[in-house]
């Protein structure tokens, strides 16, 4: 790792205007032991929503920013049905990406991190910006859910559901109005709805979601949703008695009211502020958004997918209509599979 006195005038270099690909890699590299979040951007406003919280994020763990655009080549006139890239209009095309990413670091210095470093990816935008959290070991990614970049057609829509995918790295992600400039998100999180399954698997997003608040200001609410139908039988077919039935939705219902009460006094341990619900309803993404709205929930934090009994699943599909319902942020993470 590179000194401090170093570090420091690399610093001074970049602020006074000397911004070049090779300060920003000394940067990086001098910064390996630091905490990086990274921020992709397509060009567009909509993408740059994600700028003032990822640096109220940064700023609170002590991170550094690094700004990702990916450069598309832009195809000539196919030859044989073959597009071919013209070289001057793609270097003119890179040219102005790069200086898009400079321009705004140097004109939005109130909206990102003391140390915040640019970097112009190439490839395909969903496997370019895998292998750049990858390679520059992010620790999180912040960006809008959608934008779109002019000629390019970059929709960050599609690419946050490929890195959700294929990354093990939370995802912090924006839905900003597409038509109408709404009041910005808050950045600091006061109030953190965390949906789970009775899964440890489901539980690996409670430590991320932590580290969002170091502090720990913010109130946390557990939820969990169960499904208020139960099948049950005998072996000639014949059904149940109703109260039955209610007798075991009780059971289930006071099972799960437990294990969250476990789970939030670990929590609580820590000195957080946390509450458990459970709710008996067929539609958990209706009861979460629903939860988060009455709520003012500042953030919904939830794992990809996660097992809640014989082939149910609280989240994965549920995790998509959640975060197309959302109105505040909504921090997803696809946690390691744990050993049965």
């Amino acid at each position: 790792m590179i000194s401090v006195a170093i570090l420091a005038g690399l610093t001074r270099l970049a602020w006074a205007g000397l911004r070049t690909r090779e300060i920003d890699e000394l940067l990086w590299k001098g910064y390996a032991f630091v905490p990086l979040d990274l921020v992709p951007l397509d060009g567009s406003l909509f993408s740059e929503h994600a700028l003032p919280i990822a640096r109220a994020i940064a700023s609170r763990s002590d991170a550094a920013l690094r700004l990702a655009h990916v450069h598309v080549p832009l195809d000539g006139l196919p030859i044989d049905g073959v597009p071919l890239v013209d070289p001057q209009l793609d270097q003119e095309s890179r040219d102005h990406e790069r200086a898009y990413l400079e321009g705004l670091r140097a004109e939005r210095t109130d909206e990102l991190a003391p140390t915040t470093m640019v970097v112009l990816l190439d490839g395909t935008v969903a496997a370019a910006l895998s292998e750049e959290i990858r390679a520059s070991r992010a620790e999180l990614v912040v960006m809008t859910t959608h934008g779109r970049s002019g000629l390019t057609r970059v929709w960050l829509g599609s690419v946050a559901a490929s890195l959700i995918h294929h990354v093990a790295v939370p995802l912090l992600l924006l839905r900003p109005h597409e038509t109408v400039l709404l009041p910005p998100h808050p950045t600091a999180f006061r109030r953190i709805t965390i949906p789970l399954d009775g899964s440890l698997f489901a539980e690996q997003v409670i430590d991320r979601a932590l580290g969002l608040d170091p502090a720990r200001q913010a109130e946390y609410t557990l939820l969990q949703v169960l499904d208020p139908f139960v099948r049950l039988g005998y072996g000639d077919g014949a059904s149940v008695p109703i109260s039955a039935e209610y007798q075991v939705t009780m059971h289930r219902q006071q099972a799960a009211q437990s294990y969250l009460e476990s789970v939030a006094q670990r929590m609580r341990a820590d000195g957080r502020q946390v509450r458990a619900q459970v709710v008996i309803e067929q539609r958990p993404a209706v009861v979460i958004l629903r939860h988060a709205q009455e709520h003012q929930a500042d953030l919904i934090a939830m794992a990809t997918h996660g097992r809640s009994g014989p082939g149910r699943f609280l989240v994965g599909s549920v995790a998509d209509k959640v975060l197309r319902g959302a109105d505040c942020p909504v921090l997803l993470y696809r946690p390691r599979e744990l050993d049965a």
